[in-house]
């Protein structure tokens, strides 16, 4: 267990040394990923940037998930989602979390375009993988933009998100992987739920942080 995402960012970002020789870029799944990213790839002195992502959640049900969508709107739909709720149904939400994800790219990136990734090393994490994770459509976007490979990354997955991570991503590096997974707190002491505003200190203050890092190299 992982006493926060700070200590488990650490932990991931000294995994990953081996990945340091190839150029590689981080690009961290908001919320919960930036954090565990943001010491992750202060371990690798490397690139730090965000993809943006949303979970499609049934109406009235917040805690239940039919799909997810990038930002490039790569889309993924549970195949039982379309017996349970109308054709117009699935495009108001799809419509409402498209609002959503500009609004974030907007804030987390400045509206500034997703980085590009052609032929370099794309280490995409979040703070932990589930079935229904919106990684594996983060995944697709990447792939888009011929990167030289992919790897995903996080201090913990369920074991059948990590099997279907083995078909989708190149490499994956998650040293906590359970038969049985029931909640965040199953891995970390301290889960709190992060707000924009401590997003945005994290990311606003990478720049620095990168620095800090190039001159401690010199």
């Amino acid at each position: 267990m992982y006493k926060n995402r700070l200590e488990a960012g650490r932990i991931l970002g000294n995994i990953l040394q081996s990945f340091n020789d190839s150029y590689p870029v981080v690009l961290a799944i908001p919320r919960g990923g930036v954090e565990v990213a943001h010491h992750a790839a202060s371990e690798l002195y490397c690139d730090l940037s965000v993809i943006i992502t949303q979970n499609l959640k049934y109406p009235l049900q917040e805690n239940a998930v039919f799909g997810s969508m990038a930002e490039d709107e790569s889309l993924y739909l549970d195949p039982w989602v379309r017996v349970r709720l109308s054709r117009e149904m699935i495009y108001k939400v799809i419509e409402r979390e498209k609002c959503e994800i500009q609004r974030r790219i907007s804030l987390y990136r400045r509206g500034e375009p997703m980085v590009n990734i052609q032929n370099r090393t794309v280490i995409l994490i979040d703070d932990k993988i589930t079935s229904d994770s919106s990684v594996f459509v983060a995944i697709n976007c990447c792939r888009k933009k011929n990167p030289l490979r992919i790897i995903v990354a996080s201090p913990a997955a369920d074991i059948k998100a990590l099997n279907k991570l083995k078909m989708l991503a190149d490499e994956v590096v998650i040293p906590e992987a359970p038969e049985l997974y029931y909640s965040a707190h199953q891995f970390y002491e301290q889960y709190e739920k992060l707000t924009d505003k401590m997003i945005l200190k994290r990311l606003n203050t990478w720049g620095k942080q990168e620095q800090k890092n190039i001159f401690a190299l010199h």
